[in-house]
């Protein structure tokens, strides 16, 4: 059996409103769509859910036992959803970033504290490497971001120049 989680969002409505017109309302649907939701999750599960007979629908033994499971599922919905929610807003996540020696010390260490401070929720691993290697972590993807010292373009990286010495 696959269930949607639109279908587990409808159940759980209705088996907690008991009413198919209330659990429409709170989830900005009509009636007669979340009627067919459920009659489609009936016949997946190839059971009656609701007895529809009294004037309020009463959960049948087979609601009761998928209303758990519903419950937990949609629980893990949403803690994923947060949890990517977190990431795309940078409350949390790793980052893997390589530099050469002297670029670390130099440029890196003022920025680090920075970025520790502004997203203290990142992960920061650094690779304090020499350039050829920087560049073969970089396009190997062992690392997210290479700050490198390069005076060519290199053919298998997209390179951005973030400083330029004038000496």
């Amino acid at each position: 059996m696959n269930f949607t989680i639109k279908q587990l969002k409808v159940f759980v409505a209705v088996f907690e409103a008991r009413s198919f017109t209330i659990a429409a309302k709170s989830l900005h649907m009509t009636q007669s769509a979340i009627s067919k939701v459920c009659r489609e999750l009936e016949e997946r599960v190839n059971c009656q859910l609701f007895d529809r007979s009294a004037r309020m629908l009463v959960p049948l033994d087979g609601a009761h036992v998928l209303y758990r499971s519903a419950t937990d599922i949609l629980a893990s919905v949403e803690i994923a959803e947060r949890r990517l929610g977190s990431l795309k807003s940078m409350e949390q996540g790793h980052l893997n970033l390589t530099a050469s020696p002297l670029i670390m010390y130099a440029l890196m260490t003022p920025a680090i504290r920075k970025f520790h401070e502004d997203y203290p929720g990142i992960t920061l691993e650094l690779f304090e490497l020499p350039t050829v290697d920087g560049i073969e972590h970089i396009h190997s993807g062992a690392v997210d971001l290479g700050l490198v010292s390069i005076s060519e373009p290199h053919p298998k990286l997209d390179i951005h120049t973030i400083y330029e010495s004038k000496v």
